[in-house]
Order: C-alpha cells, then structure tokens, then sequence
C-alpha cells in the first residue's frame, strides 16, 4: 500500500479521518441502507480508518458480523467496537479471506491509491457471496481551475503530489467498467459534492491540505499561499466543487 499521507491513518491523520467521516457517512449509510442485505449480513469494511461505518454497519445488523480491516488499527481499537466487529491489522494486499465469504465490501477513499487498484478491486469482488454488493467511494477530480486564483494554485500543487504517490484522481470513473470485466453488475451509481469554502464543519479541503503542507511545501509551494487558502476555507461565503465523490454498487450474480 502506499505510503502517502493521505492514506496513513492512525492518530496523526485522525482530523482528515474526521472530515471525512462528517462529510460521507450521511451518503455512504444510505447507500448501505438501500442494499438488499440479510439480516445477519457478513461485511468487510476495507480501509475503516477511524471506523465509523464499520461501528454503524455492526450497531444496524447486530446479528450480523463485521470486519474493520486497516493497516493501522489505533483509531479503530482507540474504543472498544460492538461486539460482532472485528478489528483486523494487515494490508488490503495481503489479506486471504476465504472466497465468497462477505455478503457486503465496502472501501471507501483507499483503493485509488494503490498502483494494482484494478487487481485488488477484482479481488475484492472475489470475496462476496453470489447476490452479494460490493461499494466503492472514490473522488473524481473535476481539475483545478477555480473562480479563486489561490484554490486553482494549491489544488494544482496538491494534484501534482497525489501524481507523486501513484493517487489516481480519475480511477473512480474506471470502477464501473473494472467491475464488469469481472462479471459483476453495476446496479447504482451515485455522485455527490465535497465543497470548499464555508468553515469549520463545512469545509472539507483545508484538513485535507493541510496534512500535506510540507509536501507541497517542499514541492515549491510558499507558506504565504497555504495561509491566504485556509482563510479561503474558512471564509463563510466560499463556495467551490474541486471533486465530486463517486459511490459505485456492484452485485456479484447469482442468488444470496
């Protein structure tokens, strides 16, 4: 897996966990909720980070089972989990469950950092059930021109440096067609927008950005820049889509 900042996880990258739990989980649940699931479904949740769906996946089927896999599991165990959630440390690449054994995957912002992001969402679909779903939420970027001259400044720096670590922007628009070339149906497709601007609780790039400071620092962006585009996101009246976040539903054929 790489080993960019923005797919660390752990407790240095707990406020970008946090922004975006606040801003996808609405999404996210309803897209599970909508899934002809059983009542006691088996789910992986590939990439829990700070484990907010895997917690409500386990709290809305208690009689199912849940796995929260990650490679850094210190916000996951930080409290205790229900008790049909299992917390699980090791890399999507090397994790072997047994084939057909999940009614549900859900990866959520991990699979487009990975170089072999098509041979691991093949895999991926290899561990569900016939009849059973698998969620993939990537963000598509919509490029970094901007009404804000200093957002189109940072956003390109910050595109060349997910350039730099293998974070495929656009892969999100390839998953349908990853999906059905290995004999999956796509049955739903949702998009919807991260915004820039508006503050705390609203905003969703400046956490995002500022875990990458120092990249992008380093890369030759100045530190005058970064701090004119944290007041940017912090301004009420800032209203700018740089990505819309793509959630793709494919079914493995055949009956649950």
């Amino acid at each position: 897996m790489t080993n960019s900042k923005l797919s660390a996880g752990g407790l240095d990258d707990a406020d970008r966990l946090r922004v975006i739990s606040g801003s996808v989980d609405a999404s996210s649940r309803a897209v599970i909720t909508a899934l002809d699931l059983p009542a006691d479904p088996a789910v992986l949740d590939i990439g829990a980070g700070n484990g907010s769906i895997a917690r409500w996946v386990a709290d809305t089927f208690p009689e199912g089972r849940v796995v929260a896999l990650d490679k850094d599991t210190t916000l996951l165990t930080a409290e205790p989990m229900p008790g049909n959630c299992t917390v699980v440390t090791a890399d999507i690449a090397d994790y072997t469950p047994e084939p057909a054994s999940f009614d549900l995957v859900h990866a959520r912002f991990v699979l487009a950092h990975l170089a072999d992001r098509d041979r691991l969402c093949a895999r991926a679909l290899e561990w569900i059930r016939p009849g059973g779903h698998l969620v993939v939420t990537e963000p598509f970027s919509l490029g970094v021109r901007s009404r804000y001259p200093v957002a189109a400044e940072v956003l390109g720096a910050y595109e060349r440096y997910c350039e730099t670590t293998g974070f495929d922007l656009t892969w999100a628009r390839r998953v349908p067609a990853v999906m059905q070339a290995n004999s999956a149906q796509v049955v739903d497709v949702r998009t919807f927008t991260g915004r820039l601007g508006g503050g705390a609780g609203v905003d969703r790039w400046y956490p995002l950005i500022d875990r990458v400071a120092d990249e992008l620092i380093a890369a030759g962006l100045d530190r005058d820049t970064l701090d004119r585009f944290a007041a940017l996101c912090a301004d009420p009246d800032t209203y700018d889509i740089p990505q819309v976040i793509m959630t793709v539903v494919g079914r493995r054929p055949g009956q649950v």
